[in-house]
């Protein structure tokens, strides 16, 4: 509730009489259609950011003053239907509440928010009057805008009583239990989507972020304290089913295809107040896609998303990519890259559109900036970040491996990882999910053929840079695991497989010293988890806890194993060298042949399985 408000001229009063709303209400389904005005009578108006204020309705080239010392038709208005502004106390209801809240002192305020309880929920009558005054609103806009088509001066009026009414529904949050069912019962959802398409942007904002809010987990979570606060009976499953049931109405009634369509047609991030539009749209998306995962393949396929987000994580071209970073619009590109990162995650054929989009050539196209620099700031390592996650999701399907070896996602990664900026330790990841597998095979030909074991097994010795110490647990785990693609994917007896091997030879054998430390540290770390998790055998099963022992370690220890076991197969001298180090610490082959045991019951069928239990095998006969 903007306080400037108590400046403004009332809204001029209307008859509920006059114009059949009352009666005609709930068999409301939407607005009809609408008479359309040109560009050059209405514009969106400044909407200001940060505050969480809501937009004005203006025309084009004039804002409403925020101050009646900047208004000068303050005092020369049209006088209203009553007869003027000086008649009676020259408040409207609005504005007496607003004198009401600055009436109690600070102290009060406090008092209020700290206690959930003192927050009166809306009773289902005042659900009822907020809704009726939006339909009257809905309509009298219908009415004006029809009446005057081309003098928007004379509707104006009606465009801010629509826009207050849309903020007003926002009260809604205090009882979702309550209100959302009366939303859909009473056709203000359905009205809430139509007014997407109005012809004013300024109203499509304005629904876009009541929705966004009406979707957001914090009603959830506040509706919970109050509950709780109250130690009322309610079960706390009575809001969630209420916005579930709301979301699931809004996408019966074209809101995803209303939105996008909003979203990538209609607003031009140019405007501040279009700006902040796809930064609400694409909130209104994450809050979707949070209480219905399955949207996020809808959202693909019933709508062009995918296309927009594509578009959108792109700087307007390459020289631009630098002035991007310190623009205001690059928040609203972050995000998007955000939203791409989830929807890529979640479904299947939601990878499968984005390469069909050719969207592999514009990721690596994206990352490629980052080749020779580090992010600005954290909003832009979030960027980043979002942008490779999105790449590893689109290499979890082996087919699209392929189309990353032709765009020469190889050749980038490797030289991400010489640069030994911030993006190396994503660029191991990627490589990690490039070559896995046995689509993988030509990806590992092509990493041996580009100097990459160079610069992996400098990662692998935990070689520092400036003082840092290069290689994580993460990073760990990511260079075994493109080792045991390379030893499974590259054909025996071929100069790329004898180059690989050679790495463990030279220098007399200390990739091997190194291979056998690390396994050391995760060894230890295992051990560490096990002796300090016996409670968690009272409250998780087996398979929980053998998958928390995986991320304390045991995958980069299985890993080793498997490692270890190619080298003692492959090379006798890297084998009796191997045994001499295990000998040192008391142990032998058969503390590798049981962590392979171990791995091979985890793995599913698969020529990578069935060359697990040839080394088992081998390792076996020694």
């Amino acid at each position: 509730m903007d306080v400037s408000e108590l400046f403004k001229t009332p809204a001029p009063k209307t008859d509920p009489t006059k114009t059949g709303v009352v009666a005609n209400f709930e068999e409301t389904n939407g607005l009809g259609k609408r008479s359309r005005i040109t560009d050059e009578l209405i514009a969106p108006s400044k909407q200001p950011p940060a505050d969480g204020k809501r937009a004005k309705v203006s025309l084009k080239g004039k804002q409403r003053a925020e101050d009646p010392a900047d208004d000068g038709s303050y005092w020369q208005g049209e006088e209203d239907e009553e007869g003027g502004r000086f008649f009676g106390d020259g408040l409207t209801s609005e504005q007496k509440e607003i004198i009401d809240i600055l009436n109690h002192g600070p102290d009060d305020q406090a008092d209020d928010q700290e206690d959930p309880a003192a927050i009166q929920p809306l009773s289902l009558v005042e659900v009822k009057r907020l809704c009726l005054n939006l339909e009257r609103a809905i309509n009298k806009n219908r009415e004006m805008r029809t009446k005057f088509n081309d003098r928007p001066e004379k509707f104006v009026d009606s465009e801010f009583e629509l826009s207050e009414a849309i903020v007003k529904m926002a009260l809604m949050t205090q009882d979702p239990a309550q209100s959302y069912p009366e939303l859909g019962r009473l056709g203000i959802l359905n009205s809430l989507v139509d007014l997407l398409s109005h012809e004013n942007v300024d109203i499509a904002i304005s629904v876009v972020e009541i929705l966004q809010e009406l979707t957001d987990d914090d009603v959830l979570e506040n509706q919970e304290d109050r509950e709780a606060a109250e130690a009322e009976d309610i079960s706390n499953s009575a809001p969630t089913e209420a916005m579930l049931a709301m979301v699931r109405h809004l996408i019966d009634n074209q809101l995803l295809e209303m939105l996008v369509s909003t979203l990538a047609n209609r607003l031009n991030e140019n405007e501040e107040t279009e700006r902040n539009g796809v930064f609400h749209c694409l909130g209104l998306i994450e809050n979707l896609i949070s209480l219905e995962p399955t949207l996020s393949a809808l959202l693909v396929q019933k709508t062009p998303l995918m296309n927009y987000l594509l578009k959108r994580i792109r700087p307007p071209n390459a020289e631009s990519q630098s002035a991007d970073r310190g623009s205001v619009m690059f928040q609203n590109r972050q995000y998007a890259s955000e939203i791409m990162a989830i929807i890529l995650q979640k479904d299947e054929e939601n990878r499968r559109k984005l390469v069909d989009l050719d969207g592999i050539d514009t990721l690596l196209e994206v990352l490629s900036a980052y080749r020779k620099r580090d992010p600005n700031d954290s909003d832009e390592v979030e960027f980043m970040e979002n942008i490779f996650d999105a790449l590893c999701s689109i290499l979890l399907e082996p087919q699209h491996k392929t189309p990353f070896l032709k765009g020469e996602g190889v050749e980038l990664m490797i030289i991400m990882m010489k640069q030994k900026k911030l993006a190396q330790h994503r660029a191991l990841k990627v490589l990690d999910h490039a070559l896995s597998g046995d689509e993988g095979s030509d990806n590992c030909e092509r990493f041996v053929e580009r100097m990459g074991l160079k610069t992996l097994f400098s990662f692998f010795m935990g070689k520092k840079n400036k003082g840092k110490q290069v290689s994580t647990h993460e990073d760990d785990e990511h260079i075994l695991g493109i080792i045991v693609s390379l030893f499974f994917n590259l054909a025996s007896d071929t100069e790329l497989r004898l180059r690989l091997l050679a790495k463990f030879v030279e220098d007399e054998y200390e990739k091997v010293d190194r291979l056998i430390e690390i396994r050391e540290v995760f060894e230890t770390k295992i051990k560490h988890f096990m002796g300090n998790s016996s409670f968690l055998e009272a409250e998780m099963d087996e398979t929980e806890i053998y998958l928390m022992k995986l991320d304390a370690g045991l995958f980069a220890l299985q890993l080793t194993d498997v490692i270890i076991g190619w080298l003692c197969m492959e090379d006798d001298g890297i084998k009796d060298h191997i045994k001499m180090l295990l000998k040192r610490k008391s142990q032998d082959l058969n503390i590798i042949i049981n962590g392979l045991k171990v791995y091979l019951d985890s793995m599913g069928d698969g020529p990578r399985k069935d060359g697990v239990e040839h080394l088992i095998i081998y390792m076996q006969s020694l």
